[in-house]
This record gives structure tokens, sequence and C-alpha cells, in this order.
């Protein structure tokens, strides 16, 4: 049996398909469609390919409204009117609805000001103490958090780290853009 791997990126969209030739092929035509009906807010870049500037970056939630490439760099030049940073520390200066929306936040905030992708659990809780919020164990609320799909959890015991998947990404962004209207 013949086994097929591709694998590409086009822009900011990722592609990667196995299995019989003609599956892949299938599958193939499927993303070329999805890229073709992508919207661009300006013309492909001079390659043939849309620039990742250029997509919209399509999110739906609850609301159903969408988030664009623009919307995304204001909330994340603005995350100062809602998140301030003490050394290590990333805490939210308003409240969120839930205490997995701020753990969540603290973890966006610390990617975003930081530049700090893995975060350890101490840091979350030294953020979420500074917020105002008591957790007795920061580990239970971030498994189930992993098991929810919004982060990962690496390393084991006490060298736990955790970082935001793509849908943990887009959540915080999504509440991090609801927390900044509601400042502005």
């Amino acid at each position: 049996m013949e086994t097929t791997k591709l694998k590409l990126k086009v822009g900011m969209h990722e592609f990667e398909a196995e299995g019989t030739p003609e599956f892949v092929q299938e599958q193939l035509k499927a993303f070329r469609e999805l890229i073709a009906q992508t919207p661009t807010t300006k013309a492909p870049s001079p390659s043939g390919s849309p620039s990742p500037s250029s997509m919209l970056v399509q999110e739906s939630t609850e609301s159903g409204l969408t988030t664009t490439a623009m919307d995304i760099t204001g909330i994340e030049e603005q995350l100062t009117k809602i998140m301030k940073i003490d050394g290590r520390i990333v805490s939210l200066t308003v409240r969120a609805e839930t205490l997995t929306d701020a753990a969540l936040l603290v973890i966006y905030g610390q990617k975003m000001l930081r530049k700090n992708d893995t975060v350890s659990g101490s840091e979350i809780m030294a953020g979420l103490t500074a917020t105002g919020l008591r957790v007795p164990r920061v580990d239970r609320l971030l498994e189930q958090m992993g098991d929810a799909g919004n982060v990962i959890v690496l390393g084991v015991h006490r060298a736990k780290r955790y970082r935001l998947t793509n849908i943990g990404l887009d959540k915080a962004r999504r509440l991090a853009g609801k927390l900044i209207d509601t400042v502005a």
C-alpha cells in the first residue's frame, strides 16, 4: 500500500496530510478551496500567495463576531490597559468573569508582554494572587484547562510549565478584547 505525506505552508495557513495518494489529493483540494474562500485585506504578495499580514483571521465567538488581524494587533498593543508587569509577574488590573478566564489571561499576558511562551505554575499563581484572586492549588486548575484544550502541560511534578494552544490563544485574545472594551 502506497503512502504519501504532504506538508506545506501558504502564508499563515498550514496543511499536513498523510495517507493514500487519492486521500492526500482530496484533502489538498479541500484545503485550496478553504484558502480561496479566505478574504484578504489587500492584494496578494508578489510570490502569489497571500502574506500573513494581508489575511483576515476569522474566529467564531459566542456572539458570532469575527476578529481581524488588525483587531488582534490592536488588542496586543492595548494589553497594558488590563494588565501590569512587575518583574516576572503579570497580573490583571480588571476582574475576569471566572478564575479560568483570569488564568488564561495571565498566561496570555506572559506570552505577549514578557515574551514568555512557557509559563511556570508559580508565575501564574503569583499573577492570580497579585490580581486579588485566591487559589489554593493552581496546578489543578491548569490541568482542567489542559483537558479542555486551552493549554499544553509540559514537564512533570514541580518542573511543569504551561503553554497556550491555538484554541487557548484565540480564547484569550477574545477575552482580552472584551475586557479592553470595558475599560476604554
